[in-house]
């Protein structure tokens, strides 16, 4: 399958400091010493958000091919900056109204705060950091393959590669290193032919297989590194430090868009995971 986007709406000219006024927060530096110089850094380069599109349309046609066998890929934003959504379990169904289609956030009240913080730190010129929340529903139990393409693994391979994630959580996440044993361990229940774990959110995976029970992972994104007020960066012709400011299009937070990419990674991940161990067969 071959997949082509064309992008008829450039502004190549919104670049013209590159690539001798590196941006802050952004790949021209690193890229530009990596490649001796070679890198194209319009728009991004290879590092654009805009090079997952193929991505997110390729994921479209295996997702109701995962769907046929009961699985289920579903994100949204879970915070952006201080402002957290409730759990998607706790919410209505997407979307209650055009804020939460828009935000692609299905918690109604956290979606108009969430809104009005963009707002504000588009009227200072500023970015904000976000979270897309996203829940794996109906995994077999056993999908997963040994070590480095566990289904934890490869997942969160997946999910650092999308333009600008920091940080990615399977389950509790972080809050385990303040729990204990007897608090993070969910029981077994069920038969001994169709085993089910109980208790609170237990973990829907182990040891880089699935468990049968929902997969929730939380991915970080920084904020845009593109923000309309003066920066300093180092001129690379005079080795000066010098003022830059960024035009151009830029969004100030990343989350709303990054949630079809997410969920687009995670489908694509399910999708070789549950071929390469048989669960697609029949």
């Amino acid at each position: 399958i071959e997949c082509r986007i064309m992008n008829n709406d450039v502004r190549s000219k919104d670049y013209s400091f590159l690539p001798d006024h590196p941006r802050p927060g952004h790949q021209d530096m690193v890229m530009m010493k990596r490649t001796k110089g070679q890198a194209d850094l319009r728009g991004g380069g290879t590092s654009s958000a805009r090079m997952t599109a193929p991505l997110v349309a390729l994921a479209a046609l295996i997702k109701p091919w995962l769907g046929l066998k009961g699985v289920n890929v579903e994100a949204h934003v879970g915070a952006i900056g201080p402002i957290e959504a409730m759990l998607m379990s706790e919410s209505p169904p997407r979307w209650a109204n055009e804020t939460c289609k828009e935000l692609r956030c299905r918690d109604p009240e956290a979606a108009l705060q969430m809104a009005e913080l963009i707002t504000n730190s588009r009227t200072q010129r500023d970015s904000i950091g976000s979270r897309v929340d996203l829940c794996l529903n109906g995994l077999p139990l056993g999908v997963g393959e040994p070590w480095f393409d566990g289904l934890e693994p490869a997942l969160a391979r997946a999910m650092m590669s999308i333009p600008a994630a920091r940080g990615v959580e399977f389950g509790h996440g972080f809050g385990v290193q303040t729990m204990r044993g007897s608090e993070h361990n969910s029981p077994w229940g069920g038969t001994a032919d169709s085993p089910a774990l109980e208790g609170e959110r237990p973990d829907g995976a182990l040891a880089g297989l699935a468990t049968g029970s929902p997969v929730h992972i939380r991915v970080a994104f920084k904020p845009p590194s593109s923000i309309p007020q003066e920066q300093i960066t180092l001129n690379l012709k005079t080795n000066e430090k010098e003022a830059l400011t960024v035009k151009g299009r830029h969004d100030p937070v990343l989350a709303p868009r990054a949630v079809a990419v997410v969920e687009a990674m995670a489908t694509l991940v399910l999708g070789d995971l549950m071929r390469r161990g048989g669960f697609l067969d029949g």
